[in-house]
């Protein structure tokens, strides 16, 4: 688990030049690929002028963080864009595959359809990757927004977090108004994209591996078979790491040491009771550990650990390593390798446009939710917490309810339900999205 590979520091005069120089050549790089991707020329300076201006206002952030903290390779972002250049590539590869015929331009200049859709998606991938991004890390502050409240300057923080299923809604959001903007079918588009969100996620997750988030709950370590499968982050003087060596930890190791719930000391399992917290940690008004408990069954006070009980956050700091956890990085990374192979597989059947989607639609909710089952982060929010945050009129469901389930589950069920509603529409066999036998796909 390497959280960082290599930190740059750019308070030299030389690496002061090297940073100006990229800041400069990414707002070039920016506008270029804005005139490049232009449909006529007429549009060419103001989609170049848009581009050069996202890549403006990147450039400066990553200035001056850079600047300041250095520009660490964290594992996550290498992972992150390494996720996004092959889903481009593979999506872009498939375009061209399956769009067949000849396309005329608005300038009369006629292409073949598959070179043409090759580079929608090139162009598409930069809309959906600001929409990707902007959306993960607006429901990461909708979940956390106790804190961000609090310090709301934390807003424009580049060291936030993101959720997967707010960049899946941004970016769908964004292609769904491509699609119509640029008159095609969302659902054969859909089909195109989804395999290469799958792969990408898959390898995204690896990242998350790496850094330490996405982390799973306690292991039960009453049950040997799973000390081969359990996961132990490390935290900076974990000897022989690498994370020792850049003196950086685990983001599961930090929030283990903010973690004052007591476990079980023979399961590793929280103590609970009447589906709440047995031992309640309490806390001042700034929200600061006050190195006591409330026992919720007999309402006593405690000072010290109960009998047979240990503390998260006191444990972890004596092992300079996270407690063993689920891997459920790992979890769902083998899943959604597993459902790319299905989607490519069902090219070969596909009936209908839309189908691709729909099957990813209902396969990921399903393998989400199992994966939530597993997990250890709260700070992604369970819905009737979130929604007690915002409404003060719904309940602050105990976070052990086996109704008050995560975000992520909640929304998996609507994923489930759109994925169930296009294959019903259209999986009929009638229909303009359903495809005659003689236009079926060849093997992909």
């Amino acid at each position: 688990m390497l959280p960082v590979l290599w930190r740059f520091d750019f308070h030299s005069p030389f690496m002061s030049v090297v940073l100006v120089l990229l800041a400069i050549g990414l707002v070039i790089y920016g506008g270029y690929a804005g005139w490049n991707g232009a449909e006529s020329r007429e549009a060419a300076p103001q989609r170049a002028a848009l581009f050069a201006g996202v890549s403006a206002v990147v450039a400066y952030f990553g200035y001056g963080y850079a600047k300041g903290h250095g520009a660490p390779l964290h594992t996550y972002g290498l992972m992150i864009a390494t996720a996004f250049i092959v889903a481009i590539t593979l999506g872009s590869r498939e375009a061209r595959r399956s769009y067949t015929g000849a396309k005329t331009l608005a300038d009369g200049t006629v292409v073949p359809m598959g070179d043409f859709m090759h580079e929608v998606i090139m162009d598409l991938s930069f809309y959906v990757l600001v929409g990707g991004l902007g959306g993960a890390r607006i429901l990461f502050i909708i979940v956390n927004w106790k804190e961000y409240a609090a310090n709301p300057r934390d807003i424009l923080s580049l060291s936030g977090g993101l959720v997967f299923y707010g960049g899946f809604i941004g970016a769908a959001a964004v292609v769904m108004w491509y699609a119509r903007r640029h008159k095609l079918s969302l659902l054969r588009l859909g089909d195109i994209i989804i395999p290469c969100v799958s792969i990408g996620h898959a390898i995204g997750r690896m990242g998350c591996l790496s850094a330490g988030c996405c982390w799973g709950g306690f292991t039960d370590v009453v049950h040997p078979w799973l000390k081969h499968i359990a996961l132990k982050f490390p935290g900076p003087n974990t000897p022989h790491t690498w994370a020792a060596h850049w003196d950086t930890s685990s983001l599961a190791f930090e929030s283990q040491l903010q973690d004052h719930r007591l476990l079980d000391a023979a399961t590793h399992q929280v103590v609970v009771w009447h589906e709440m917290l047995r031992y309640k940690p309490q806390v001042d008004a700034a929200g600061r550990f006050m190195g006591s408990w409330l026992d919720q069954m007999t309402g006593a006070v405690l000072h010290t650990l109960p009998a047979g009980t240990i503390e998260v956050a006191s444990t972890a700091a004596r092992l300079g390593h996270s407690l063993p956890v689920y891997p459920t990085q790992l979890m769902e990374s083998l899943g959604e390798f597993l459902i790319f192979t299905i989607l490519v597989v069902s090219r070969r059947t596909k009936r209908f446009h839309g189908q691709i989607l729909a099957t990813y639609l209902m396969l990921y909710s399903i393998l989400r939710t199992t994966v939530e089952m597993f997990r250890g982060d709260e700070e992604r929010g369970r819905i009737f917490n979130i929604g007690h945050a915002f409404i003060s009129a719904i309940p602050n469901a105990p976070w052990t309810a086996w109704y008050n389930i995560s975000i992520s589950q909640f929304v998996s069920i609507a994923i489930f339900a759109a994925g169930v509603v296009v294959w019903a529409k259209y999986g009929r066999g009638t229909g303009d999205q359903s495809l005659p036998s003689s236009s079926l796909p060849a093997a992909a």
